[in-house]
């Protein structure tokens, strides 16, 4: 094989590598929100109501009435998983107690605590042997969901509005413009069920928690979302 031709066929392969690289990334995301959908389309056929009418028959979900559901949501607790940019999935349980207290704890080997107190964030990381990490609340996608007032026809925070038959999306955007990206929330639609929220970063870079086993209106110790807990 002559110079030329081995540098060719080094370019060529290279190429290959290169393109296969990237064929494979680009399955593997469309696998991944492949899998998503289907996940939130299976929670969203286990909240209907055993109401015969199709979904067809059924009225569309406006985003007044996922307003109103969320302003009116005070309480609820289930398990997770969240589907992570990296490939990865992590499990736990989320508590929520409207408005602004949220916790999360995330199942080993992940062994994360985050709590959502007021307008901040607090991520203790257990492995890690540091005090919590804290941040503004601005920005982390979890604004919306545990805000007092919720008006998601709001133009300065709807992106985007996708109802479908089984559940609907909405995109919101952050408040601070100093955030790249936008959050989402996901719902069933009929009746109304909070279903999941995800984040989306400035490189289009997903992460989506998907619930199960949620409830709604139960009571939650006031302790759970004691900030304090988290610097013994």
């Amino acid at each position: 094989m002559s110079a030329s031709e081995r540098y060719l066929f080094r370019n060529e392969h290279e190429w290959m590598v290169g393109f296969a690289s990237i064929f494979a990334a680009t399955w593997r995301a469309a696998w991944r929100s492949a899998l998503i959908a289907l996940a939130l389309a299976a929670h969203a056929a286990a909240q209907q109501s055993g109401d015969a009418a199709t979904p067809d028959e059924m009225p569309e979900v406006t985003l007044s009435q996922l307003s109103n559901y969320l302003e009116q949501l005070s309480t609820g607790m289930g398990a997770f998983s969240q589907y992570n940019a990296d490939g990865t999935t992590s499990k736990g349980r989320v508590y929520l107690s409207r408005p602004w207290n949220l916790r999360m704890e995330y199942d080993p080997p992940d062994e994360i605590s985050i709590i959502a107190k007021g307008r901040r964030l607090y991520v203790l990381d257990r492995k890690s042997n540091s005090q919590p990490a804290q941040y503004p609340l601005t920005g982390t996608g979890l604004e919306t969901l545990i805000a007092k007032n919720v008006n998601l026809e709001d133009p300065e925070l709807l992106q985007d509005f996708r109802a479908g038959d089984g559940y609907s999306e909405v995109h919101v955007r952050h408040s601070s413009k100093l955030v790249d990206g936008h959050s989402e929330l996901y719902f069933a639609n009929h009746p109304i069920t909070l279903l999941g929220w995800g984040y989306v970063d400035g490189d289009g870079q997903r992460t989506t928690l998907v619930l199960d086993s949620w409830r709604e209106g139960i009571g939650l110790r006031r302790s759970l979302f004691d900030t304090q807990q988290l610097f013994q």
